[in-house]
């Protein structure tokens, strides 16, 4: 009388194996750079906001700031001891996933002349952490007349891929 075994084979699991290895091998840069991607939107978002929220102060002090704190912007979150504004909280919740109160990232910069008076101001977002790994569009930046560009890592304007 003979038995029957049931299970699988030591080659049955190893071509098993094999074809996940190929899958996952193909699968992850794709999962990557979709990742990549959606930051990108995200950094565009802040931009948005920041842009946003300079326009408010320019309304309500006929000039623009000229750091991200004054517009209540920044890492610490409550400058001066004012409250956060809405579109703080709105970066912070869903840009700061290990809740460090600055976006995960791309590092948010106003730059300005520092002089009140002046009106133009320029908002950069450079790629921080792992969103370095993303060439193609390491630098975004938006002005006060709404010029948006963006920059690979080597500086050159690869606006037209990543906006």
């Amino acid at each position: 009388m003979r038995r029957s075994c049931s299970g699988f084979t030591l080659v049955e699991l190893m071509i098993v194996l094999a074809v996940m290895t190929i899958i996952a091998a193909i699968g992850y840069p794709m999962y990557r750079e979709q990742v990549l991607k959606s930051a990108r939107n995200d950094s565009r978002t802040i931009l948005s906001l920041v842009k946003s929220e300079q326009e408010k102060y320019r309304r309500a002090h006929s000039a623009y700031a000229t750091s991200i704190a004054q517009l209540n912007y920044g890492p610490d979150g409550t400058p001066d001891g004012v409250s956060d504004t809405l579109a703080y909280q709105k970066a912070i919740d869903r840009f700061d996933q290990n809740d460090d109160g600055v976006p995960d990232n791309y590092n948010i910069v106003l730059n300005t002349d520092g002089d009140p008076t002046t009106m133009d101001y320029e908002v950069t977002a450079t790629a921080i952490g792992d969103q370095a790994d993303d060439t193609d569009c390491t630098l975004f930046r938006v002005n006060q007349i709404g010029l948006e560009d963006a920059e690979d890592d080597g500086g050159a304007d690869s606006t037209e891929l990543c906006w």
